[in-house]
């Protein structure tokens, strides 16, 4: 995948049956956070998406790891901080904080409406 390839370098394999690797990312120290981190449920793209964890990566790195867990599914919780946004009645000395989204559920519709063909009896 191109946003693992740009962002991390393939450590050694994970010690166990999950056919997992470690990462490291490319955007942090080599001792900070990103040093290692274990592929399994996404943990590596999940680490670009937040702040605190990934001080030096890009804001269009983090909207790339936004936008491929989203398509996913899996993206929960969205990082805001003063530095990403763009309008400028916001105060830069905000700190950051989280909104909850929720998720998408599969198998509903949007506000749980389900459009059904009518049938013959009620086309009459």
């Amino acid at each position: 995948m191109p946003i693992i390839q740009a962002n991390f370098t393939i450590l050694d394999k994970v010690d166990n049956k999950s056919n997992c690797y470690f990462y490291k990312c490319n955007h942090c120290a080599e001792d900070g956070a990103g040093a290692c981190i274990e592929g399994q449920d996404n943990k590596h793209i999940k680490h670009l998406t937040d702040p605190k964890k990934c001080l030096n990566a890009p804001p269009d790195v983090c909207k790339e790891a936004h936008i491929f867990l989203t398509g996913k599914g899996l993206n929960d919780t969205i990082h805001i901080t003063a530095a990403m946004t763009t309008t400028s009645s916001i105060k830069s000395d905000i700190s950051p904080s989280v909104l909850k989204v929720q998720k998408k559920q599969k198998g509903t519709t949007l506000d749980g409406f389900i459009d059904y063909p009518l049938t013959l009896a009620h086309q009459k």
